[in-house]
């Protein structure tokens, strides 16, 4: 993902959820391309809080630009255990400033 994607995507979640720090996660090319050039994307996002959400990046024809469809996801804490074997998934527990031993909050 390139310096540029990447700070589109950070602002489309910063703008659901504002005034958070967060980590990405998962992050999946969904192999369609929108009409600005870029693929669509779908992944994962802890915040500051612990809390964990799934998205996917899409065009919307009417706004014509890209948007997030946006979740607060639940995760089983089978999930996180498997997830903390992830290096991806604790440097965006590292960018979120959540300990792991925080990272099972949910609502």
């Amino acid at each position: 993902m390139g310096v540029r994607q990447s700070e589109s995507l950070r602002k489309l979640i910063r703008e659901q959820i504002p005034d958070r720090h967060f980590g990405i996660f998962s992050l999946t090319g969904e192999g369609r391309m929108m009409p600005n050039g870029r693929e669509e994307r779908s992944g994962c996002v802890i915040d500051d809080t612990g809390k964990h959400y799934q998205f996917w990046e899409t065009w919307s024809p009417d706004l014509g630009k890209s948007i997030l469809e946006w979740e607060m996801y639940e995760p089983l804490a089978v999930e996180i255990d498997g997830w903390l074997q992830w290096s991806e998934y604790r440097l965006a527990c590292q960018e979120a400033g959540v300990p792991y031993d925080a990272r099972t909050q949910s609502s």
